[in-house]
């Protein structure tokens, strides 16, 4: 099955952001995760 990585980007994504609002990570790890998602041209 193909997964577009649009999709693993939003889905790490949403990760990232339930991991933040859990108190499991670092804020700025969080943060910079989101930004090199963003960055990333969708495909």
């Amino acid at each position: 099955v193909h997964i577009g990585r649009w999709h693993l980007h939003a889905a790490l994504f949403a990760l990232s952001s339930i991991m933040l609002l859990l108190g499991q990570t670092d804020e700025s790890l969080a943060e910079n995760l989101q930004l090199k998602l963003i960055q990333l041209p969708p495909g």
